[in-house]
């Protein structure tokens, strides 16, 4: 493969030679399209040709810098999801996981939209707030859209000062049909069927659209409806490598290493590296869309109003079915001296690149996950022109969404030896030794793992009767939101004079959000501390399943040495959750689940409702100028916008339960050393309180200029100053609570195994302010023809505000009295701030043209090429993670380090894509690769930074027209079956150590359409 340098320079390469390959070509059309020179017929442009002309011409008319993806054809935009549409865009990347703080769950559609490093993206349908109910209340997720209803897919980079403002790092605007845009009946029908290959089965697309407009009496009047009904299946494999730890007699990397180091036996000399464990998975998702859009237009003779009301309807959801082997532990409570080394191969500095390890846990768990967005979005627009110079535009819009989510697991543990393994003495269940006879066999070397073998031998029935249900969690969301909004426009045109135009607005917008969040109800069911049989294989055979991972399929085949066997928790019961717990309660579950909690109302207590709302009120003023009489005609637009925005939450408390849940005996021990933590965690629920944010007000000016330099040549220039606000996560009134121990893990039978209770939450921060950014763009776009195009952009924010999670310490006061006075422990609180500045800055650059003058069906070749390059300065964040904390207890503290870049950022970006379009034939061969960037600088289950290695993907389509109203298309997608990595950061100096490893399908598409 071609290293990171390598790929960089074939990039700007292949742009420059496209870009001086241009002139013989563009003399040759020129030839051919001179004034004078008369076409015998009239030529239709249609298919890919006529949508880059069209998404070129909305370029180079815009008032600002701004990309465009069209699709002239209903049904025809180049990608399956608007989020993979977007990845086209010079600047623009797309994430591929399930979140970037759980990079441990893979997800084949596109997720998330960084434009030019950022992810402070403004969302927009129609030009007016994309919003949705999701947990973070902040704009829609683009693949909960059906993009086979869009006309057009806009990136607005800069901004103007009638744009209603949010957008940091852009807007990107999605823009739907209406029946006026063409005065045809239109009749569209397109029936798909979408093949992956891991899944192995065949999932439906079905669209139908009418259109059509009559003229009345009374003016034209037009209607469209259009409805979209999809499925997609899709599996995904993985491979986990789990953090490393050093292993000396030295080692101190946190507490509970003890003071005798975690050197491995006989090599006490040696200073090494080995992971804490590995894990393999496979996971089934199905996701399911339903998509309506339907448009009325009104327009009066003599075209002096135009009325429009809209509705868009969206029903998405996806269920997703993983199971999940780890052999070993994650996370920061780890003691490497429980990582047993068999034999192993080193590298030159020390880490562990390919042996058998042994350790305390082999996990099985079967997770399912549920969720669902529904969004109905009614909007209302009324265009009056009382006269030629003045226009008046009203604008209502009314959402309302909901979203739920549904997250339950159950943990099956096997290990032959835990029953003597374990000590059961009232005081301490931790292990005496490591396990010796089951283990994990690997090997890192190259670009994936492989031989990876799991040594115990689930089909042997000592081993089965010692497998049992160790754990469960359940998690649930129930969210609805609404948004009500207002905007006035007025322009007036000017007939003399270097201002053509004059503008002004307003906007007003009320958001509100009702919140239930549960906390992640995580659980002991059986162990050694417990009553493990009556959970056990032996006794409850019935609450297992035996599944097998096949060598010769899992992760494409070549990397598990054999089959490998593994009892899990049935699909059934995880499914069927809250029935399940019902049934195994009474044997030895001791965390209730979420409907069964004391005071808990349809599974959710008091604690876990808030109720958010947000106030926004803008105006502006803008004035369009123009010098069209000079040499190098210049034209453009200055403004203001003024803007307010406050918010209000109402919210509680949540206490962590008590320790019955621990381990046997260790609860009466807490209670005896520890009687104040032990009274503070008693699971009480605080006040609820409301609390309004401060209120916060901003004048952004904007400025932009374009100069015809020649006819086909445009210098533009654009500067604005524009925030970004914050969501219902950033700013929501609530606290979460959570008690978490450190443990002497030398103690001796007899002794308390606790040295110290801790405890930290989570809570959002209802004072937060918008983050602010100054923005300037230089561009240079040469249109050669009407589909080719030459364009190089530089670009630069400065950015202030930014928000970024922080810890504080502050004294928390339990409700619940102690000893007749004040129950108060400090807590270590996670929450959302502003706080640092910097710079973000890079240039683009985009080439496409068709390549008309080659003979024959050569001439329906095409190449479009961009290439991205960003940097970052005075971005990283300077503090670590555990700063403003205690940090007591490891977690808040582990592997917290400093001067990491903003998650998100890749340096560069490449998009490549071979087009051909001629007489009845259309496709394109197109790839996309982005450097690697941080996910995360807090992993929910190893808590430390992880990096998305750099990536590419390669995608193909074709079109077939059969006759002028009949097409067959076929369509690939991920066609190198290319494998997603990750990396942990071991330390500050960036020493990085392998993470996860992930396969999903390669998809292929056929579809039929037919319009009229």
């Amino acid at each position: 493969m071609a290293s990171h340098f390598q790929k960089k320079l074939i990039a700007i390469a292949v742009c420059s030679a496209s870009a001086w390959a241009v002139s013989g070509t563009a003399v040759a059309q020129e030839k051919t399209l001179q004034p004078e020179e008369k076409a015998p017929e009239e030529l239709v442009v249609t298919g890919i040709r006529a949508s880059v002309a069209s998404a070129q011409e909305i370029k180079r008319e815009s008032d600002t810098v701004k990309d465009v993806i069209t699709a002239e054809d209903m049904g025809a935009l180049p990608d399956k999801s608007v989020t993979e549409v977007l990845q086209r865009v010079p600047g623009v990347t797309i994430e591929r996981f399930e979140s970037s703080t759980d990079p441990n769950h893979f997800s084949s559609e596109g997720s998330g939209v960084v434009v030019r490093g950022l992810k402070r993206v403004r969302s927009e349908i129609n030009g007016r707030e994309g919003f949705s109910s999701n947990s973070t209340g902040g704009g829609l997720s683009y693949a909960d859209i059906p993009g086979e209803l869009l006309g057009r897919v806009e990136v607005v980079k800069n901004t103007t000062a009638d744009l209603i403002a949010g957008g940091v790092a852009g807007t990107v605007n999605l823009v739907t049909r209406k029946p006026l845009d063409s005065k045809k009946m239109v009749i569209f029908g397109q029936i798909e069927g979408t093949y992956g290959d891991y899944r192995e089965e065949l999932t439906p697309v079905a669209t139908l659209a009418f259109s059509n407009v009559w003229n009345t009496g009374i003016g034209d009047i037009g209607f469209l409806i259009g409805g979209t009904q999809s499925e997609y299946k899709d599996r995904g494999d993985g491979i986990g490598v789990a953090n490393y730890y050093e292993r000396s007699s030295t080692a101190m990397e946190t507490e509970w290493f003890g003071e005798t180091g975690t050197a491995i036996p006989g090599r006490e000399n040696e200073t090494l590296f080995t992971p804490a464990g590995i894990a393999i998975r496979t996971s089934d998702a199905d996701r399911e869309r339903s998509g309506l859009v339907t448009s009325a237009q009104w327009r009066n003779p003599d075209e002096t109003w135009e009325v429009t009301l809209e509705h868009i309807f969206s029903d998405s959801s996806r269920v997703w079915d993983e199971r999940v082997v780890s052999y070993g532990e994650e996370g920061y409570l780890i003691n490497p001296k429980n990582i047993g080394l068999v034999q192993g191969e080193f590298d030159s500095e020390g880490f562990l690149q390919a042996g058998e390890i042994n350790t305390n846990w082999l996990n099985n768990a079967s997770r399912h996950a549920d969720s669902g967005t529904e969004i109905n979005d009614s909007s209302l627009h009324i265009k009056v022109s009382p006269s030629d110079s003045l226009e008046l535009d009203f604008d209502y819009q009314h959402v309302n969404s909901t979203n739920y989510v549904k997250d339950f697991t159950y943990t099956a543990a096997m290990n032959p030896t835990m029953a003597s393994w374990y000590k059961n003495d009232g005081v301490t269940n931790r292990p005496a030794k490591p396990i010796n006879n089951t283990g994990v066999q690997f090997d890192l070397r190259g670009d994936t793992p492989k031989g990876i073998n799991f040594t115990g031998d689930p089909s042997n029935p000592v081993f089965n009767e010692q497998s049992f249900m160790r754990s469960k969690m359940d998690h649930t969301e129930d969210n609805e939101a609404s948004l009500d909004a207002f905007a006035f426009d007025l322009k007036y045109q000017l007939e003399d004079g270097w201002v053509s135009s004059a503008q002004a607005g307003a906007y007003w917008s009320k958001k509100e959000q009702e919140s239930h969040n549960s906390a992640y109800n995580w659980g002991e069911v059986g162990g050694p501390w417990s009553n493990r049989f009556a959970t056990s294989y032996l006794n409850r055979p019935e609450l297992f399943e035996k599944v097998t991972f096949k060598a010769n399929t899992f992760f494409g085949g070549g990397h598990l040495n054999g089959d490998q066997s593994f009892l899990f928790p049935r699909y059934e019961d995880v499914r069927n959750f809250n029935e399940f717990g019902e049934s195994i309660e009474s044997i030895s579950a001791k965390q209730p689940n979420l409907n069964q909690r004391p005071g808990a109302v349809n599974g959710y207590l008091p604690s876990e409702l808030t109720e958010t709302s947000e106030d926004r009120l803008e105006a502006y003023v803008r004035a369009n100028y123009e010098f069209l009489d000079l040499d190098h005609p210049v034209k453009g637009n200055i403004g203001l916008r003024y803007i307010e925005w406050q918010v209000e939450s109402e919210g509680g408390v949540l206490f962590p339960k008590n320790f019955a849940w621990d381990e046997q005996g260790t609860a009466e021990m807490i209670k005896q050393h520890y009687p104040e933590a032990f009274a503070f965690a008693n699971g009480a629920q605080g006040v609820r309180t409301t609390v309004k944010g401060d209120k916060y007000s901003k004048v952004l000016p904007s400025f932009n200029l374009s100069v015809s330099v020649h006819d086909d040549l445009i210098v533009r220039f654009a500067a604005s100053k524009n925030v970004f606000f914050p969501t219902f996560s950033n700013f929501q009134n609530y606290k979460k609570l959570a008690s978490s121990r450190v443990y002497d893990f030398n103690a001796q039978p007899g002794e308390l195994s606790v040295t110290s209770i801790n405890f930290s939450g989570q809570t959002g921060n209802p004072h937060i302010k918008p983050e602010e950014a100054a923005g300037a763009d230089v561009s240079l776009e040469w249109y050669i023809s009407d589909t080719s195009s030459l364009n190089f952009s530089l670009f630069r924010k400065d950015l202030k505000n930014i928000i970024r999670k922080r810890l504080y310490t502050e004294n928390t006061l339990n409700p619940v009295p102690y000893n007749g006075g004040d129950n108060v422990q400090s807590v270590d609180f996670q929450t959302d701030t502003n706080e640092g500045s910097g710079t973000i800055s890079g240039y683009e650059i985009s080439y496409t043209q068709f390549y008309d003058s080659l003979p024959g069906y050569w001439g329906g070749l095409g190449l479009s090429a961009n290439y991205t390059f960003i940097a970052q300065t005075d971005l990283n964040d300077e503090k670590a993670f555990g700063e403003g904390s205690t940090g007591e207890g490891g977690r808040n503290s582990f592997r917290a380090f400093k001067n990491l870049d903003l998650p998100g950022y890749s340096t560069d970006v490449v998009n490549f894509a071979l087009l051909y379009d001629k007489d009845k034939i259309a496709g394109r061969l197109a790839y996309n690769w982005r450097s690697d960037y941080l996910l995360t600088a807090r992993d929910s289950g190893f808590y430390a930074p992880v990096f998305a290695k750099a990536t590419g993907q390669l995608d193909g389509s074709i079109r077939y027209r059969v006759t002028d109203n009949f097409k067959i298309g076929l369509e690939a997608s991920n066609l190198l079956d290319e494998v997603i990595k990750t990396e942990l950061m071991y330390d500050q100096d960036g020493k990085m150590t392998p993470g996860n490893y992930f396969k999903t399908d390669r998809r292929f598409s056929i579809s039929a359409s037919y319009s009229f």
